[in-house]
This record gives structure tokens, sequence and C-alpha cells, in this order.
């Protein structure tokens, strides 16, 4: 057979077992018409203002459309720090600190300003705290405090230790602890029902910490599946008995130094509130 033959057979078999090739008596089908996708754009507004140069009276106008416009704001008008950064009157690096398109000596300078900051205080520079703030350049609007400078306020509440601790009696947490049944059902097939038990927490002074148990509400007889089938009993319960759960411990601030000491560290500094103590410990002695 000659190359030209050849050619033409091998173009042949190749056409003939194409999936796109179609007979020309056969009927065309129509592509499928896809809706367009909407055009992405961009609002060049600010490039347009900013080559114009009014973008900065733009600022000044409306300090609400940029994070130091709020800064200044609250600063002149409330006293008041931003998003846990200083006041921009009493900010230690001055606030308005280089950026990326200002002299590169500028932004190194500030950069290494920042660090040596970080280095000073690394607690008081990674965990700002108005309430705690050595530096005193932080602070609430003027005449607020933690809860009234909140936009949405927290619900009033009963702060007695006492309350909080037994005062949710079938709440989330008593059903958070009685999942706890269902787990171990499908873990070990047992066959705890939740509604034969309750959840109990208590304050145990003793030992500083909340103490939770599961009490079984009446006679129970817990079972398990049997090697040959069925079922077997695996133990028996009585009404009032309990099943310990969990314990949560909680410290003082003495204590708290007392158990630093004992592991080679100590408490350098301490923050409280009436629900919450943090300690700052580091190690070796004074």
């Amino acid at each position: 057979m000659s190359t030209s033959l050849i050619r033409c057979a091998t173009a042949a078999a190749l056409v003939a077992t194409c999936d796109g090739y179609m007979p020309s008596a056969a009927p065309s089908r129509a592509a499928a018409v896809r809706p367009a996708a909407a055009s992405v754009f961009m609002d060049e507004t600010v490039f347009e203002r900013a080559l114009a140069g009014e973008l900065e009276e733009e600022g000044f106008e409306n300090p609400f459309m940029s994070e130091v416009g709020w800064a200044d704001y609250l600063d002149k008008n409330a006293k008041s720090s931003y998003n846990m950064n200083q006041r921009p009157s009493l900010a230690d690096d001055g606030y308005y600190t280089a950026s990326i398109v200002d002299n590169p000596l500028d932004v190194v300078s500030d950069w290494l300003g920042a660090m040596k900051g970080y280095v000073t205080n690394p607690v008081a520079t990674a965990f700002p705290t108005i309430s705690n703030d050595p530096t005193g350049a932080r602070s609430y609007p003027k005449g607020s405090n933690e809860v009234s400078a909140r936009t949405i306020k927290p619900k009033e509440k009963d702060f007695d230790p006492k309350k909080r601790i037994v005062g949710i009696p079938e709440g989330w947490t008593a059903a958070f602890t009685l999942n706890a049944l269902s787990h171990v059902n499908d873990i070990t097939g047992t066959d705890f029902d939740t509604a034969d038990w309750r959840h109990v927490a208590e304050y145990d002074a003793a030992s500083t910490s909340v103490r939770t148990h599961v009490e079984a509400r009446r006679a129970v007889v817990l079972s398990v599946p049997a090697e040959g089938g069925g079922r077997r009993e695996l133990r028996r319960f009585a009404a009032g008995e309990r099943v310990f759960v969990e314990q949560s411990r909680k410290f003082s601030e003495e204590e708290t130094r007392r158990l630093a000491e004992a592991a080679g560290l100590r408490l350098s500094r301490s923050w409280a509130s009436d629900d919450y103590l943090i300690a700052e410990l580091v190690r070796g002695s004074a």
C-alpha cells in the first residue's frame, strides 16, 4: 500500500472513532447557551479623588470613612481609645507611623520602635487592655466603663458565686453533661437513659472547685451487649447515687502565687474583676 493510501486510511479511522465527528447528513445539535456572567468591575472613585488631591479633604469632612479618622474623632470628642489602640494624643509612638509609601528609613525606624515596645512589655503589647493599661494611654469614653462602653450591653445578672454555680438546674449545661451518657452508649454499647439521670454541679470549698456529677433519679440497671447475643447486667445504681463527670478548679490570687512558686515561677502581675483573674507568670525569682 502506498504512503498516501496509508495516510488516508489512518485519517479515516481517526475521524470515525472521534466523538466530535459528525457526518454531514446528521442533524446538527445546537450548542447549549449559558447566561453571560456579570462583569466584574472596580469602583475607581478612590483613585480618581486621590489623583485629584481631594481624598484628604474628604477624610477631614467625613472622619468615619477611615480607621485613623475614627481614632482622631474619638480621641478629641470622647477622650476615648479606638479599637484597643492608644489614643493618638497620648500614643508612645505618635500613633501616625510610616506607611509603605513613606521614606524607607522612616518605615524601618518605626518598625524598630514597635519591636522595642514588644520586647519591653510583651504581655501588655500582645494583650492590650484598657482597665489595666500600664501606659495610661488607653481609656473608655469619658464617663463610661467597660460595660457601658459596649454597643451591645450584657444582660443584668446576679454575680453571687453560689447562684452562678447552681443556678442552671436543667439548662444548657445540664443538657451538655447528660449528652455525655449518650456518647458512652455509642462507644461502649451501654443503655444509659438520660431521662433516668439529672445534672448536679456543686462548689466544693475543700478543693476550691466546681464538681459535676450525674445523679440517678430512680433505681437504674445498666446493661451491655452479651457475647452470645442479648444483653447482660453490668451494674446497678440506687436512686440518688452519683457518677462523677468533671471538675473545674478555681484559684485565688494567693493560691496561684503559691502554685507558681512551687513550680519555679513567680506571679509578676495580675488583673482581676468580679468574674476573672488573669495572672502573668514568669520564670525565676524577683
